[in-house]
């Protein structure tokens, strides 16, 4: 049981506010979570929440080597071209 304080005013005729009283009440409050998860299926979910996680990093990861060989591919390709310009025909 909670205890809640309730504390209300109304306003009088001439504008001005005044207490009306004041009032406490014992809510019961139920702590179970309609639709939420279970403590198994929140562990499992935090499980696969690292899963993807790793994965994405490992993704992440990959790209950037792909395209650091890249850039050194275009970077050799720059630095040899113009030696072999004599031997390539187009």
């Amino acid at each position: 049981m909670h205890l809640v304080h309730l504390h209300s005013c109304f306003q009088q005729g001439n504008g001005t506010l005044k207490d009306k009283a004041n009032q406490r009440f014992e809510i019961p409050v139920n702590e179970n979570i309609y639709g939420g998860m279970t403590k198994d299926e929140l562990s499992e979910a935090q499980e696969k929440e690292l899963h993807l996680a790793q994965h994405d990093k490992a993704v992440e990861q990959a790209k950037d080597q792909k395209n650091a060989l890249e850039s050194y591919v275009y970077e050799m390709r720059n630095k040899v071209q113009p030696q072999l310009d004599d031997f390539v025909s187009l």
